[in-house]
């Protein structure tokens, strides 16, 4: 089955390869590749508007210090840090390596700069991000991965095409988080996965890193608070995500991370599962 084939204006499957990139059959729009290899796959008219808020100059300032500060960022700084930060990526490789084969794509929703491609092979790597610097960077690490430019909200991917999509902490940053995760049952075949990695936002670790790490870094370097950021930044907390989670999916697995004896949201710094779609798109079924 193809999967770049859904048109994201007209919401049909109905892309066909061409020249360079792909057209939709119905309203003739051209998907193309930019100059740095990235397929341009963005809606022309986005599905939900997002809140005032963040389209504040103070977001967009923090949103452009974070840009330029991609490989920088104070919980990557030392080995401690990134032992931490890095948990939920490590327990996603092995959800990869146990339950796909080697043939089967990766594809990651919110990929970011590619952190999990740093991982698994790049040769099989597929990454959908909004944000354009970030993939641009992917593709200087990575030019052999599939990068796309698009929205979670609608994505590029034929219906049903794909065996497993993978989002490693990018749930916790979704204002239209059930509609998100209803595209994400819409692109995963009814036998397929979804593999998924969350911070443990709203435990006592996470207080206590803003604290003592990332928030006096923020305020020495860039005169910002990181709890106004983080109150936007990450909109959802674990719990949050967890119960949207169960009304589209059966989750199979939990493993908290780093210390999985002890399921425990404040002492630990991610929450990685499996989830599979439920039989039908029904409220009743969470029951």
């Amino acid at each position: 089955m193809q999967l770049i084939g859904r048109c994201v204006d007209c919401q049909k499957d109905s892309l066909i390869p061409a020249s360079e990139g792909f057209t939709c059959k119905i309203c003739t729009r051209h998907y193309t590749f930019d100059e740095h290899g990235i397929l341009m796959a963005f809606p022309k008219n986005q599905k939900q508007t997002p809140p005032y808020f963040y389209n504040s100059n103070s977001y967009r300032h923090w949103l452009k210090i974070w840009e330029g500060m991609i490989d920088n960022w104070v919980i990557y700084k030392n080995s401690f840090y990134r032992w931490f930060s890095m948990s939920g990526f490590r327990r996603i490789k092995k959800f990869i390596h146990r339950n796909l084969t080697e043939e089967e794509p990766i594809v990651d929703l919110g990929c970011g700069h590619g952190q999990l491609f740093t991982l698994v092979n790049p040769d099989r790597c597929i990454g959908l991000d909004s944000n354009l610097e970030f993939l641009r960077v992917l593709k200087k690490r990575f030019p052999q991965a599939l990068a796309l430019h698009g929205d979670f909200l609608s994505t590029p991917f034929t219906t049903g095409c794909l065996k497993c999509a993978v989002s490693l902490h990018t749930l916790e940053h979704l204002y239209f988080l059930a509609e998100s995760l209803e595209e994400v049952t819409r692109i995963v075949n009814p036998k397929g996965y979804f593999f998924f990695s969350i911070p443990t936002e709203g435990g006592l670790g996470w207080e206590l890193g803003r604290r003592l790490v990332t928030g006096p870094h923020m305020k020495r370097n860039y005169n910002m608070d990181i709890k106004k950021i983080m109150d936007i930044e990450h909109i959802n907390d674990a719990r949050r995500v967890l119960k949207f989670l169960k009304f589209y999916f059966k989750i199979d697995k939990t493993v908290y991370a780093p210390f999985p004896f002890l399921k425990i949201l404040h002492i630990n710094s991610s929450i990685s599962g499996i989830a599979k779609p439920r039989e039908k798109k029904s409220y009743d079924l969470y029951f």
